[in-house]
């Protein structure tokens, strides 16, 4: 996040280390497609201020084996305060 007040925290979402709102079954509800292990789950240490833009910048590292290209597809969940999934 390009915001210097906001702390966040990643992790893979098949080993988090800290608690997670939502399930591996809730995200299947909306992606079946989606693994654990290639998911990441990212932890807001401090609220975000209504009316700010911020920005979540991914860097895709990964080979995908049968076409030997990174793969440019990304999803991103928000999930709120009370475990809805958006």
């Amino acid at each position: 996040m390009v915001n210097t007040s906001i702390g966040l925290e990643c992790t893979n979402f098949a080993t988090p280390s800290f608690t997670l709102t939502i399930t591996a079954a809730q995200l299947l509800e909306h992606n079946s497609k989606l693994t654990t292990t290639k998911t990441v789950a990212v932890l807001l240490k401090n609220s975000l201020f209504k009316n700010t833009e911020y920005h979540l910048q991914l860097h895709l590292l990964n080979i995908v084996p049968n076409i030997r290209k990174i793969s440019p597809s990304a999803e991103l969940y928000v999930v709120s305060k009370d475990g809805l999934v958006y």
